[in-house]
């Protein structure tokens, strides 16, 4: 299990164009990948379930990889995030 934190740096927050591509990227990873804001964490594999977290500019949260590759999907993870400023 990786977990990891992060900062968002988009004035806009974790907005829809961005985490329909994480939810996308999520899901196909066969382990689980949790997304945490605050005292709440859900599924990243459900654009539903990551907007109700609302993450706005400046927040800090964490994602959770657990299961085969995780190391290699954690950074594809992180590398979407940076391509489209979100960290």
């Amino acid at each position: 299990m990786i977990q990891t934190t992060y900062t968002v740096k988009s004035k806009d927050g974790l907005h829809a164009r961005p985490a329909s591509l994480l939810t996308k990227l999520a899901s196909e990873f066969d382990g689980e990948v949790d997304l945490g804001y605050k005292d709440k964490t859900v599924t990243m594999k459900s654009i539903m379930a990551v907007m109700s977290l609302g993450i706005p500019h400046n927040a800090t949260f964490t994602i959770t990889v657990d299961g085969d590759g995780e190391n290699a999907h954690k950074e594809k993870l992180e590398s979407l995030l940076r391509e489209h400023e979100i960290i």
